[in-house]
């Protein structure tokens, strides 16, 4: 959100990157305006946007440490995180 600074306040902010299409807005720099936008932004509720982020979660358990150590798409992301960082 800093990089929107040019459009305003954090209102502003957030209701440009809203308008842009972004389904989330993170204010995490800014924690002090956080109560701010909870209490005044009054963005027109989408039904998509809420089905669109409403698909980001899971519908199975996380897994447990040692299941994970064994999965194999985490077993290859950490090679490709290597090989990125060597």
């Amino acid at each position: 959100m800093a990089g929107a600074g040019v459009v305003g306040g954090m209102i502003n902010r957030v209701e440009t990157a809203y308008n842009a299409g972004c389904d989330m807005l993170l204010v995490c720099n800014a924690p002090e305006v956080v109560g701010d936008v909870l209490e005044n932004w009054k963005p027109e509720i989408d039904p998509a946007r809420g089905k669109r982020v409403e698909a980001l979660i899971l519908n199975v358990p996380a897994k447990d440490w040692d299941a994970l150590l064994s999965d194999s798409a985490y077993i290859s992301a950490q090679e490709t995180i290597a090989k990125l960082m060597a």
